[in-house]
């Protein structure tokens, strides 16, 4: 089956490029250019600039932008120092013009370590049980949490398209050489939460292909949708006229499906327990909260 899904799934991935709606119309006319400012750091996290050069590479990845490094903190400060003040003794040039602009700061950060005396802990079970162990003594974590605000403007409007304050905490595997916190995977993990939200707010996930046994092609692929993933069905929402203005309506929810294949640029989805629905051109993808299998429907009697 999954070798049959994959054949498939092979020779759709060349309609990546052919999408409905809206996105169309932005890879006619040109893919929207993204420019990403230097992050402000004031909590002095010393992660600013790896932070943002991952966001750049993960909203490029999105495979939906134009995407341009501007080596300014703001595009206040950019416009400014363009309009003729110095920098370094140097005066800013003109730049290429940009549908967005993405910028940042990191709020708060906190580095430490956390003790843990595992040694006593192991200890005490082991007297639970009648059973005296050795004091292997105890280890410590690195414990991060750190905090960014993010806000992306649509330069076009004048109009924030997107803004979020985010906070992650995590820390290191107890080991009693003492671990560390991977913190390229957490800002990575970081970039990419934003790049997606931003991507699918103005681009959403949609269905762009069908297969003849049920499967269908979705708009984005390996870099923020994983095999496996369970995701909700929505078929794509009627315009509804209201007193003159247009608006589009919200669909009716299809079902549940799992992200069976991925590659680069897309991700082949199947509905869930084989279930027989046609899914619409242009249908809708949300990722699940619940990523559980839900059960498969009872049968009726008699069937």
């Amino acid at each position: 089956m999954m070798r049959r899904l994959f054949s498939l799934f092979v020779g759709a991935a060349a309609l990546a490029a052919m999408i409905a709606g809206e996105e169309a119309q932005a890879q006619a006319t040109g893919q929207p250019k993204v420019a990403v400012y230097n992050f402000t750091d004031p909590a002095e996290s010393g992660v600013a600039g790896q932070l943002r050069e991952m966001l750049t590479t993960a909203v490029i990845n999105t495979r939906k932008f134009n995407v341009f490094s501007r080596d300014f903190s703001s595009l206040e400060e950019e416009k400014q120092l363009r309009r003729g003040k110095k920098t370094k003794g140097k005066v800013a040039g003109p730049a290429e013009s940009v549908d967005y602009s993405i910028e940042g700061s990191i709020t708060a950060s906190q580095n430490g370590l956390e003790q843990r005396d595992t040694g006593e802990d192991v200890q005490k079970a082991g007297e639970m049980f009648g059973v005296k162990l050795p004091n292997f003594g105890g280890c410590s974590k690195q414990v991060i949490s750190i905090t960014i605000d993010v806000t992306i403007k649509d330069i076009s409007s004048n109009k924030i398209a997107y803004a979020k304050g985010i906070t992650k905490n995590t820390d290191s595997d107890c080991k009693q050489s003492g671990g560390a916190v991977d913190m390229p995977a957490l800002m990575r993990e970081l970039a990419k939460e934003i790049a997606f939200e931003f991507s699918t707010d103005i681009y959403p996930i949609k269905v762009i292909d069908k297969q003849p046994d049920g499967s269908f092609l979705l708009n984005y692929g390996e870099e923020f949708l994983k095999v496996g993933t369970f995701v909700k069905v929505t078929a794509p929402g009627r315009d509804v006229d209201n007193d003159g203005i247009i608006s589009k309506g919200v669909g009716m929810a299809i079902g549940r499906a799992k992200i069976m294949d991925v590659n680069a640029a897309t991700a082949l989805a199947m509905l869930e327990h084989g279930a027989e629905i046609d899914v619409p051109l242009g249908s809708v993808i949300s990722i699940d909260t619940d990523q559980k299998p839900s059960k498969p429907p009872k049968k009726k009697k008699g069937r």
